[in-house]
């Protein structure tokens, strides 16, 4: 069983124990769905009492956002120095989140955000929306470089990740060589966007004139 948190003002809770509960939510998110998490059935698979789970998370939604964030690929923000390299990075990082341990869960989650529109506008809101992600930097960065006009950063990022995310629904994660690949094709396509109109120039109330 983990550990779970020590009694006392200013005693530290347990990692062993926050890492029990997060990935019991991820398992349970990723094999039954976010209709089928309880906190009772997070407590039990985490090996926990249900007041464990309630002092660190006091809401079913508040824990799955903390259990989506920990393994959200998108928080990673590399600075090569340049466009390129920063989006090669990314995107391997993207690959690799995917491929590796959490791969199963996050596929899973991702298969369930499609049909559970609850969870989708969740994790929208409480997850992506709820401040600048990390990984937007590297194409605010470029901006401020002046390597490609100004674009919607969001918008630029769905460029990147679209083709991602499109390998593993058919079932054919991207290698380094794609990367390698696509990367040139983004920046080219980013160097292209146009850059957004000027904003009008306010207009200061009409004078009458004199008869």
């Amino acid at each position: 069983m983990a550990t779970t948190e020590m009694h006392g003002r200013g005693r530290p809770r347990s990692a062993e124990a926050d890492h029990a509960i997060i990935r019991a939510a991820l398992t349970i998110l990723a094999e039954h769905g976010y209709g089928e998490l309880s906190m009772i059935g997070v407590a039990k698979r985490a090996g926990v009492s249900p007041a464990t789970l309630y002092r660190r998370w006091s809401s079913k939604d508040d824990l799955v956002v903390a259990a989506l964030g920990s393994v959200n690929p998108l928080c990673a923000n590399p600075d090569t120095g340049t466009l390129e390299g920063d989006l090669g990075a990314l995107l391997r990082g993207f690959v690799a989140a995917f491929t590796g341990e959490d791969g199963r869960l996050l596929r899973g989650l991702l298969s369930e955000m499609f049909t559970n529109p609850e969870l989708a506008a969740m994790v929208r809101e409480r997850l992506l929306l709820s401040g600048p992600d990390a990984a937007t930097q590297v194409v605010v960065r470029a901006v401020e470089r002046g390597e490609i006009p100004p674009v919607d950063p969001e918008l630029a990022l769905k460029l990147a990740l679209g083709p991602v995310h499109l390998g593993f629904l058919t079932g054919e994660p991207m290698s380094d060589a794609t990367i390698d690949v696509l990367v040139p094709m983004i920046v080219a396509a980013l160097r292209a966007a146009p850059a957004p109109a000027p904003a009008p120039a306010p207009q200061g109330k009409p004078t009458r004139r004199s008869r």
